[in-house]
């Protein structure tokens, strides 16, 4: 470009002062456009490459994990607002249409959930579906009357084609709070990590890095709950109002007695045994959470003379709050004589 303007100078010469000048002047111009649209296009082109993978979840855990694995690749979307519950959630159309728009969507698998997504599916039936609960065997949740059915002490892990729930439809009572525990964390990361690769292989080494030290971080959190609730001698039971932390429970060897059961509140007669067990087992404190009315935890608290903890399943900072969620509770747990 600049040896063809300078010839076009050096011809310009040819004809006298004046007409050089013109065409200097007119060459100038001309390269000064020629340079502003190099700029704007090499500006234009580092946007496009930096442009992020847009990724829908449902609940704010999720955004944490997507956002630990994905860094600056990724913007990801919540569908269900805070201080929402989960389980009764149902998207406007318009919502469904926006994540519709999303380059993925990570399913979460909460029977809810698995309700509306036909209705995702059928606006845009090329969606590509990651399932977060792939590869996890889940647990029945626990009821008032079967609270002292046996779990396993740890986190089982099966292929996703042998395992009766590969198809991810859920039956009825099964718990969907996989997230709440830490063992199970870390093979949800690793599905989204691995889908993250799938979706953008230009980026799959910063994904896959990411993805250690996000399990590290998981693996460490791990260890550092064993020990506060290791020291525990005798009081592991805890009454909850959702049986949100049954895995919570499983993973660190504790029982959690709720007051509902499949989203059915406690009876009067619920209440007094709850009241009498909770005095026969020296329990200490109930948990509750923001989603869910506070009143049967408060009639249990009053007439048993034990504490309440606000304990929030779906807060975005997941590692924080888990480790908060288990200072608190083994502090609750450890204080009772």
């Amino acid at each position: 470009m600049a040896l063809v303007l300078r010839a076009l100078i050096d011809a310009a010469g040819q004809g006298g002062s004046f007409r050089k000048r013109k065409v200097e002047a007119l060459v100038r111009r001309i390269y000064g456009l020629f340079m502003v649209f190099l700029a704007w296009g090499g500006a234009c082109n580092y946007v496009a490459a930096a442009d992020p993978i847009h990724i829908v979840v449902m609940i704010e855990p999720q955004r944490y994990f997507v956002q630990q694995l994905g860094g600056d690749h990724v913007a990801v979307t919540v569908l269900v607002p805070p201080g929402a519950d989960a389980h009764t959630f149902e998207p406007k159309p318009q919502v469904l249409i926006q994540a519709s728009q999303a380059r993925v969507y990570v399913a979460m698998g909460i029977p809810e959930e698995e309700a509306w997504l036909p209705r995702l599916k059928a606006i845009r039936p090329d969606i590509p579906l990651v399932h977060q609960d792939q590869g996890i065997s889940k647990m029945p949740m626990e009821t008032r009357d079967e609270i002292h059915r046996q779990q396993p002490s740890s986190a089982a892990r099966t292929s996703h084609g042998g395992h009766p729930e590969a198809d991810h439809h859920h039956h009825q009572g099964m718990d969907p709070h996989i997230w709440l525990s830490p063992k199970l964390a870390r093979i949800q990361a690793e599905t989204i990590g691995r889908a993250l690769c799938s979706v953008d292989p230009a980026n799959a080494g910063d994904y896959e890095m990411r993805l250690g030290a996000f399990q590290q971080r998981i693996d460490d959190l791990d260890q550092r709950l064993t020990k506060v609730f290791d020291h525990l001698r005798k009081h592991r039971s805890f009454l909850v109002v959702h049986p949100s932390w049954g895995y919570f429970a499983r993973d660190y060897h504790l029982k959690q007695i709720p007051l509902e059961t499949e989203g059915k509140e406690p009876t009067a007669a619920d209440l007094v045994n709850v009241v009498r067990r909770t005095a026969a087992e020296s329990i200490p404190v109930i948990l509750v959470e923001p989603q869910f009315s506070q009143r049967f935890a408060r009639l249990v608290a009053q007439e048993s003379g034990i504490r309440m903890m606000v304990a929030d399943p779906l807060a975005f900072d997941w590692e924080a709050n888990l480790w908060e969620v288990g200072q608190r509770l083994a502090d609750h747990l450890s204080q009772q004589p």
